[in-house]
């Protein structure tokens, strides 16, 4: 019995050790299928890395877009017309160079953001769209800024919207708005809107104005056409304009030969003749106090 029980403790030790030489076969043949994976990998990865650098993969990417391009323009996808909406006052020429479509460009091939955001850098055009008309049209609708006055910084002139944004440099283009207020002054180009919509509701004064200087972002100095200069108050200017268009439309104020017109006092204004005298008017009356 001792000796059958030694027999087959003999023969579970022999079994153990096949088993565990067995898992340490699988376990070189698992290391060695990932080795050879591993090195699979790096030489793709190495390979795709190549392609990458050398330009290999752009290029056929790049190849595969002109195909389809040609594809379509053969099937009738080209640029024939170019149409822009909404141009008044921006240069043509201008634009085709903005734009820089080919007649027969595949229509698909045409970068609309491109020229979208090229046209909103001219100063004239506040916002651009662009579109494609199947088959052969890109339309251009561009919304235009309107110039309200004409911004002197020393001796640079340029044309301005109601914002202040500048529009214009070109002397040619400033010169065909030339019956615009020009303004002057530290911040003269964000104030210059509310100063012309006030000068339009008074005509009589408003139509007069050639010149307008921005004293300390304050307040307004006018000067006329004729070579008067009119003193505006730092508040409610707009109704010291009405006092003295409605001074004027009665006693023909304008028309003297004065100098200057201070209306910064609610209750009077100030005349200086052109002899040097001074005179003094009821601001309601218009009636000489002096």
């Amino acid at each position: 019995m001792a000796a059958r029980r030694k027999k087959i403790g003999k023969k579970s030790a022999s079994q153990k050790r096949k088993f565990f030489a067995g898992v340490v076969d699988k376990i070189k043949a698992l290391t060695f299928r990932i080795g050879a994976f591993g090195v699979v990998c790096l030489a793709l990865f190495l390979c795709l890395s190549w392609l990458v650098l050398s330009g290999q993969i752009a290029k056929a990417y790049d190849g595969g877009k002109e195909f389809f391009f040609r594809q379509t323009m053969h099937a009738g996808l080209s640029v024939e017309r170019l149409t822009i909406e909404g141009r008044n006052n921006a240069s043509p020429q201008r634009l085709k160079e903005i734009i820089d479509v080919t007649p027969g460009e595949p229509i698909l091939k045409v970068d609309l953001k491109r020229i979208s955001d090229d046209l909103a850098d001219i100063g004239w055009i506040e916002e651009a769209r662009v579109e494609r008309h199947f088959p052969n049209t890109i339309h251009i609708n561009v919304k235009e800024r309107t110039p309200v006055a004409i911004y002197k910084d020393g001796r640079v002139r340029s044309l301005i919207d109601k914002d202040g944004f500048i529009l214009s440099y070109s002397p040619a283009e400033i010169n065909r708005f030339n019956s615009l207020i020009t303004v002057s002054g530290d911040g003269a180009e964000f104030a210059a809107e509310t100063l012309v919509r006030t000068l339009a509701a008074e005509p009589e004064i408003g139509q007069n104005v050639m010149f307008a200087q921005r004293q300390g972002d304050r307040r307004w100095d006018l000067t006329l056409k004729s070579g008067v200069q009119i003193f505006l108050p730092e508040k409610d200017y707009g109704l010291a304009i009405k006092r003295l268009s409605d001074i004027n439309k009665s006693k023909k104020l304008l028309d003297k030969e004065i100098l200057s017109i201070d209306i910064r006092m609610d209750d009077r204004l100030i005349v200086k003749t052109k002899p040097g005298a001074v005179k003094e008017y009821n601001a309601v009356t218009g009636t000489n106090e002096t």
